[in-house]
């Protein structure tokens, strides 16, 4: 992932770099450093940070829909 689009995709999730950084366990200024590309490992962490967003939603519409049952 090019830096320019890493930054994109923080926006995306309202995240910045700094609370990336921490739950990285690396620093801001690690971070700042991915120029042109980030780290091959990033691309799959958004997959994943997506797909766990999605889960939450998914429990919470289905938490709502049982509690009509």
């Amino acid at each position: 992932m090019l830096y320019e689009d890493f930054k994109l995709t923080l926006k995306k999730y309202n995240l910045d770099m700094h609370t990336f950084a921490e739950e990285m366990g690396t620093t801001y200024s690690t971070v700042s450093k991915w120029k042109p590309e980030t780290p091959y490992w990033v691309d799959k962490y958004f997959e994943i940070y997506e797909d766990n967003k999605k889960a939450k939603e998914l429990k919470v519409l289905l938490k709502d829909f049982c509690e009509k049952l």
